[in-house]
């Protein structure tokens, strides 16, 4: 299991309320709204360490890393043998593009032909570690889930209201946009 990355603790800060730690419906909503989170930006997140991916060559001197942002890059193997760090570069861990290098190099064509082992995401174990921008956007879906839980209309009397049927929103969906990896499929 994936450990969120807000707490209960910053779901009580946020919603100004004393809300036991180890509350069963806190720890749910933290949970839920960080994977809510993941989907949506399709990465992790959370730092991993030594993930190994098998990558389809592309005939170019690019390829692109799934998880951001890159801490490492460990051992690079195409067709099973290794290269060396002078055959490949590594360029904006943002963007985690892997260059074969010299320029004139090319990741041969092939299907789960190029193995990478690296490191990738963020700590989850300090405040600073996951950017600030997921995490408001996590805790304003823990926020709701609190507050609403699973219901999507309810009413008392003469009163009803609505909830979306989503749980993140288009506005949401903006601030995070620049996490979101959109070459996965």
């Amino acid at each position: 299991m994936t450990a969120p990355f807000i707490s209960v603790t910053d779901l009580a800060a946020a919603l100004h309320r004393t809300i036991d730690p180890d509350d069963a419906l806190g720890e749910m909503a933290c949970d839920a709204a960080s994977q809510v989170v993941r989907d949506y930006c399709r990465q992790h997140i959370n730092l991993v360490t030594d993930d190994e991916v098998l990558l389809d060559g592309t005939d170019t001197d690019a390829i692109m890393l799934p998880e951001l942002p890159i801490v490492e890059v460990g051992p690079v193997l195409v067709e099973g043998t290794a290269l060396t760090t002078d055959e490949w570069t590594l360029g904006d861990p943002n963007v985690g593009i892997l260059y074969r290098t010299p320029a004139t190099s090319k990741w041969t064509l092939g299907r789960s032909n190029v193995e990478v082992t690296y490191t990738h995401g963020w700590s989850v174990s300090t405040p600073t570690g996951v950017p600030s921008s997921l995490r408001i956007v996590a805790l304003y879906v823990a926020m709701r889930i609190w507050d609403q839980g699973i219901v999507n209309t309810e009413g008392v009397g003469g009163y009803s209201a609505s909830y979306s049927d989503s749980l993140i929103t288009p506005m949401e969906k903006r601030i995070i946009d620049h996490y979101r990896q959109v070459h996965k499929g």
